[in-house]
């Protein structure tokens, strides 16, 4: 400064020397009772803005409430921001699509993301946002905790620490398993052992010691899960991963996490592997919270742009819809008017009597198999449907990346049943074929109890595929929320759908009895083998 001023004529000396007085004087008048860096930091830009900047947050915190206190309080901590820092880059998987972006900026600065509304659990949202994110029935939630399990192991995968998922054998005694499991020791010699969580900040039962202290909930998160697993410690190092929606680590998670990222910079050398690690965990968190939000029922705006738009249905089964009134009345007083196009195959069912672009609902026939659905509608009834604004695809892949990182999972009870019912298909399948060649030996070397046994595989067979069709053909007769895509739905216009099996199932059911007809053949065969005049015909 002082060459810089010698540098200059005398007039702009002073006049700098001036203006220099009355911006020391301004910030004296903003900053006060503040007094101005001196030596060696009024060098630093940041240590004369940091005493602005805190006396900026301690009126916005005096003037807050506590839902904005808990927020001001997370957005403070290093992690909570830790996606900001992320490359958006689409190979890399750290590029947060517009929507996700947009509720992410939404939920921390705390603006508006959809209007209040009554959720299908029953409880009442506010146009915050805070109450999708830890719903019962919130499509982000296991979406979230998979993801943060899965950047946990590949983080212990790359220091050398190989690990499992919910790994079998170790529970506490009620069948509940924790998350992960290192195959080999972590610290003290002992494997390591971590359940991950991620606590609503916004939640009623946290919210008064998250507008308190910034980590509140997920520190008392992290203590619940030491109690949990407290039987384990003696064999294991537990490790509770406790993350806040709004990306605040617990105290132990926080040094978990130094920890890991300092063996990841140890093993590949490079600084940022720490701070790219908290950026996959605040990557994870924000796309949970954003599917959260994005597929709760009747969000609207600049996000509340309805995301209700199909209905889809389940595999093997056709759908057809019945819905007799034109309007109708939901429990909460929401009027509803259907109308039918495409030759009254597809209602469309407009909410509270807005334009079509902003509250509907598409009641569309599919039909479909196990992995895949699809539209039952010929091409040119499909540009029509795409004219009348049904913008989703066609076909729906249950697997698919896309349909997994929008967090439209099937619920549980549709995995168990699904997963039951392909058991038992691929029981029947191995009997069969085990069958085949045991009856054959059974012929060829006349051998009495092959027969017979084989007659008993092919009754076994049609057995297990009798439970398999069976699940498939009765497990919509309760009309419960089938998990695919109905979060867009709500549960008033459940009934209007009706499901039918298709030509798959109907051939199913006649190999069913052409395994009968074998196995009564069989069985017979054996009998007739254990006389010897018949077994003296089958060597000729």
């Amino acid at each position: 400064m002082q060459l810089l001023m010698s540098m200059l004529p005398g007039s702009l000396r002073a006049r700098l020397s001036a203006e220099q007085e009355v911006t020391l004087t301004d910030w004296r008048m903003a900053a006060e009772p503040a007094e101005p860096p001196t030596g060696d930091a009024a060098r630093s830009q940041r240590a004369w803005d940091s005493v602005l900047a805190d006396k900026v947050r301690s009126s916005l915190l005096a003037t807050a409430t506590q839902v904005e206190q808990a927020r001001l309080f997370a957005a403070g901590t290093v992690e909570s921001g830790a996606w900001l820092h992320a490359l958006p880059s689409a190979s890399l998987g750290t590029l947060l699509d517009p929507p996700t972006l947009r509720v992410a900026v939404a939920l921390r600065v705390g603006a508006e993301v959809c209007q209040p509304h009554r959720c299908r659990c029953g409880s009442l949202a506010d146009s915050l946002g805070h109450h999708a994110l830890t719903c019962r029935l919130s499509a982000g939630r296991h979406p979230r905790h998979t993801a943060l399990n899965d950047v946990i192991k590949r983080a212990l995968q790359t220091v050398g620490l190989p690990s499992l998922l919910e790994p079998t054998g170790i529970d506490r005694g009620d069948g509940k398993r924790p998350d992960g499991l290192t195959l080999f020791p972590f610290t003290e010699g002992k494997s390591l052992v971590w359940d991950a969580t991620c606590v609503n900040t916004y939640a009623a039962s946290h919210l008064p010691a998250t507008a308190a202290a910034a980590g509140a909930a997920a520190r008392d998160a992290e203590e619940r899960k030491m109690r949990k697993y407290s039987g384990l410690a003696d064999r294991f190092q537990i490790q509770p991963v406790a993350i806040e929606t709004s990306g605040v680590y617990g105290p132990a998670t926080s040094r978990f996490i130094s920890l890991l990222g300092g063996r990841l910079v140890s093993v590949t050398g490079d600084a940022r592997e720490s701070s790219w690690l908290r950026q996959r965990l605040a990557l994870a968190v924000v796309r949970g919270n954003a599917a959260s939000v994005l597929h709760s029922p009747f969000s609207s705006g600049p996000l509340k742009q309805a995301t209700g738009e199909t209905h889809l249905t389940d595999p093997a089964e056709r759908h057809q819809l019945h819905v007799d009134p034109e309007w109708a009345t939901t429990p909460d007083n929401t009027a509803s008017r259907l109308e039918w196009i495409l030759d009254d195959q597809v209602g469309v069912v407009t909410i509270d009597g807005e334009q079509p672009d902003n509250k509907t609902v598409f009641l569309v026939p599919m039909n479909g198999g196990i992995w895949t659905l699809c539209v039952s509608l010929s091409e040119s009834q499909r540009r029509t449907l795409r004219e009348e604004g049904f913008h989703h695809p066609m076909c729906t892949n249950y697997l698919s990346p896309e349909l997994l990182s929008r967090g439209e999972l099937r619920n549980d009870w549709i995995h168990r049943m699904q997963n039951l019912s392909i058991s038992c298909a691929l029981v029947s399948l191995i009997l069969l074929v085990a069958s085949a060649l045991v009856g054959l030996f059974g012929v060829l070397q006349k051998q009495n109890s092959a027969v017979l046994i084989t007659g008993f595989m092919y009754l076994m067979a049609a057995i297990f595929s009798t439970f398999s069709f069976s699940i498939i053909h009765f497990k919509r007769k309760t009309k419960r929320d089938c998990g695919v895509l109905d979060s867009q739905i709500t549960h008033e216009f459940y009934n209007s759908r009706t499901f039918q099996p298709g030509w798959s199932l109907q051939i199913g059911w006649t190999g069913v009895t052409i395994c009968l007809t074998a196995s009564l053949s069989w069985i017979l065969l054996a009998r007739f083998m254990r006389y010897t005049p018949g077994s003296s015909l089958l060597s000729y």
